[in-house]
């Protein structure tokens, strides 16, 4: 899978850091009271002048490999880069407040010891979700969030101090535990849907292959040569599959042999796809019974 995760506040301690070292120590800037109203460091411009603005963001750039990473973060993100997943760092940071966002940005990473594949500054994050084709994305802001939404990348909103009382419509995690098993539970589901496209492509390109090859030597040979592996592959798709899917599967097949009657047979031949709607249903239920006596010996 592409996954695809915010740093500020996600990967890493970006607030708290942020409050206590530079508005506090630098700016004597109570932070009680930000803290309080869900106030974080991207809202400043109301509450500071222009020119304190850019200082604060000079002294933000130079502090980046000095901000701790959240718990276990490097650690999930490595393992999962190690299981074979494209990790994608998504950050808004950007040349508009900092003096070069991509090159700090790379030596934080760096330091964490973060192991990625790309690195991407950029305030539209939606875009790049498109773009890079992520499935799914990691961000501590609300905003972000109801933006990636509306693509096909599925999102996860990281709960912080500033959205922990907010009630929004997003699926949440508070921890970098609870992001490991989020890319487990999408990453099997991932890996079945895999399987089952790739199961149906193969039987697709079987019916409309095999008699190219055969039919000129036994038409009836080639339709139960066809059934008999239609019949094996639906076994697979019964052990592989999950039960949603396992439902339509022999109408699909039955509904993909049609066509191929119209091409390379008689008409009389739309009988079989009733067959094949019959086979392929009694191999789905050998693949799911075999997978459940699997699962009760193996515990």
């Amino acid at each position: 899978m592409k996954i695809g995760f915010d740093i500020d506040d996600t990967i890493s301690s970006t607030c708290e850091y942020f409050n206590k070292h530079i508005l506090n120590k630098k700016f004597n800037i109570d932070v009680s009271s930000l803290i309080k109203d869900g106030i974080y460091y991207m809202q400043l411009t109301k509450y500071l002048k222009k020119e304190d603005i850019k200082a604060v963001f000079e002294l933000f750039e130079k502090s980046f490999d000095k901000i701790p990473a959240k718990e276990n973060a490097v650690k999930v993100i490595n393992s999962l880069k190690e299981k074979g997943h494209k990790i994608y760092i998504i950050t808004a940071r950007n040349n508009k407040h900092l003096k070069d966002a991509y090159r700090s940005t790379a030596k934080q990473l760096k330091k964490y010891g973060i192991k990625y594949d790309k690195l991407i500054c950029d305030k539209e994050k939606a875009k790049a979700c498109e773009e890079y084709g992520i499935d799914l994305f990691f961000d501590d802001s609300h905003f972000n969030i109801e933006e990636v939404s509306n693509t096909k990348t599925t999102c996860y909103l990281f709960t912080s101090y500033y959205n922990k009382d907010l009630y929004l419509p997003y699926d949440r995690v508070s921890s970098w535990d609870e992001v490991n098993e989020v890319v487990s539970k999408m990453s099997k589901k991932f890996k079945i849907n895999l399987w089952d496209s790739n199961i149906l492509f193969i039987q697709l390109l079987l019916f409309y292959l095999l008699p190219m090859f055969f039919l000129k030597f036994n038409h009836m040979g080639t339709i139960l040569l066809n059934m008999l592996l239609a019949f094996f592959l639906s076994i697979i798709f019964g052990y592989k599959s999950n039960l949603k899917n396992k439902a339509f599967y022999p109408m699909i097949v039955s509904l993909l042999f049609i066509p191929s009657v119209f091409i390379f047979y008689n008409k009389f031949v739309l009988i079989h796809s009733a067959w094949y709607l019959f086979i392929t249903a009694i191999g789905v239920g050998i693949g799911s019974i075999t997978k459940s006596l699997f699962e009760e010996n193996t515990n």
